[in-house]
Order: C-alpha cells, then structure tokens, then sequence
C-alpha cells in the first residue's frame, strides 16, 4: 500500500528539505519521495549540504523494502543530515537502529520540529 499523500518542498530560508508522508510507505512510495527530495534540491545554494526535515507524525509503516532504499539514499555524499520528527515509538525505534547502523551521525529522531531543526543547523 502505498502513502496516500507526500509532501516535498525546500524552506529557502534555512536551506532544508521539508518532507510530510501520510499513510505507509512502501517502495513505489519510497522512489516518489526521493524524486520530490531530488526535485526540491535542485534549488539548494550548496547541492552537497543536503538536509532534511521529516514530520513523522501521520507517516505509516515503513516497508522493508523501503526502508534498504532509505539507507542506500543515507549513504549518498550530498545527504548530510535526516531529522526525523513526531514520529510513532515505532518509527523512533526503527531511527536509533539505523543510526546504530551507519554510524549515527546522518539520521535522528526528535519530539518537536524545532528540536529537528535545531539539530540540522548545527
């Protein structure tokens, strides 16, 4: 099943791809998302400080499939940080595993937008 909604868009302001998915996501869902993630770079003032701002709050499941397409995009040299916010317990749960996966340092999950995008400014 695939998400219902995806929301892509870069806040000029702060140079940071914002990102919304509501429903699960799969790996159709997983490629669409990292097209309007790609799409919205393209207006970034430094292309290999890629930053990204995920509100978790209605996002679903995320499918195994999905998920090993999350990781390869970690592993890309422009992707610079992931923040992860108001997700589930679960998707917090499946946060810290990646962390602990590719070193910890690209990906987090936090309570609040603010602490995310506090985070990704650092």
């Amino acid at each position: 099943m695939m998400a219902e909604r995806i929301t892509v868009f870069l806040d000029r302001s702060r140079q940071v791809i914002c990102q919304s998915v509501i429903g699960p996501i799969d790996k159709a869902g997983s490629r669409e998302l990292a097209a309007h993630t790609a799409a919205a770079a393209e207006g970034l003032m430094d292309r290999w400080n890629l930053r990204i701002c995920l509100d978790a709050r209605q996002t679903g499941k995320i499918h195994s499939k999905a998920r090993r397409e999350m990781m390869e995009n970690l592993k890309r040299e422009d992707v610079c940080k992931l923040a992860l916010w108001g997700g589930n317990a679960y998707l917090r749960a499946a946060v810290h595993f990646i962390r602990y996966l590719e070193g910890g340092h690209k990906i987090r999950a936090f309570r609040t937008r603010e602490e995310a995008l506090a985070w990704l400014a650092e």
